[in-house]
């Protein structure tokens, strides 16, 4: 599924939850990263706590370090 679809999906269904099932679809998320991109994440954690939103580059680049580095 390319980068596009796959967003809009995954934001279509985050609509749907609320903040508890959002915790924990965050929590499994980080559960579940390899190590090598755990920095990446919470630092993408950090910038959305900062400014309420998280760049492209952003997302892709720990999309790519999930995709390639595992």
């Amino acid at each position: 599924m390319n980068l596009t679809k796959f967003i809009n999906e995954v934001d279509e269904i985050a609509k749907k939850y609320d903040k508890e099932k959002l915790l924990q679809i965050i929590h499994e998320v980080a559960r579940t990263l390899p190590e090598s991109s755990r920095n990446d994440f919470i630092q993408m954690i950090k910038n959305v706590e900062k400014s309420g939103v998280v760049s492209s580059k952003q997302k892709n680049q720990v999309l790519f370090k999930q995709q390639y580095e595992q």
